[in-house]
């Protein structure tokens, strides 16, 4: 999912900061567990956020996230963030965190059924980290073609790539020693919230 942030270096600092383990409402946390979301990643470049939320299969985003709305200090919460935040120009409904399209997905070598889940997913025999890059294409529109068809770099071990309007953000997970290549076009974005290794 996307949104941005207001362009204050001032309030982009204390965003970082509520989403620490120090400056965060303990609530809001616990709620996010609570309906069922087992990670929620934050990750930022500049002004632009984009979140990723891992929850069972079949899980009900509109149900679960209505019902997040309503847990203590939730409200509170959303309105408090706001004056960090600001919504996408591609937005037209008001909708704060928008979804985004996949359009291209690398299959790791080894899928197999885990008892946590109860459904395929990636297992990596090796180590990894996840790095998130974007990579903004309104100079060039038909780029997003190219990345419809890419090509992984050698060494990756997972990778998919979302859309919103120009934007796109590419998640890789590497091997944990992997170098990232500063010649690439997309920018390195940094993590600001990581639920599943803070909380």
């Amino acid at each position: 999912m996307a949104l941005d942030l207001r362009n204050d270096p001032a309030l982009i600092r204390q965003y970082k900061h509520v989403h620490t383990k120090e400056g965060i409402w303990p609530e809001i946390p616990r709620g996010i567990k609570e309906v069922g979301i087992s990670d929620m990643e934050i990750y930022l470049l500049g002004t632009r956020m984009f979140m990723i939320l891992e929850a069972p299969l079949g899980w009900d985003y509109d149900k679960e996230m209505a019902r997040l709305g309503k847990l203590e200090k939730q409200p509170e919460w959303s309105d408090y963030v706001w004056q960090f935040q600001q919504l996408l120009p591609e937005d037209k409904e008001g909708v704060k965190w928008i979804g985004l399209e996949k359009i291209y997905q690398m299959h790791p070598n080894e899928l197999k059924e885990t008892p946590k889940s109860g459904y395929t997913e990636p297992v990596y025999t090796q180590p990894t980290k996840r790095l998130c890059a974007m990579l903004d294409v309104s100079d060039n529109p038909h780029q997003v073609d190219t990345y419809r068809h890419y090509k992984a770099p050698a060494g990756i071990v997972d990778m998919q790539i979302y859309m919103i309007g120009t934007r796109l953000y590419m998640v890789m997970e590497t091997p944990t020693d992997f170098k990232w290549n500063k010649k690439m076009k997309w920018e390195l974005m940094t993590n600001v919230f990581d639920l599943n290794r803070d909380f």
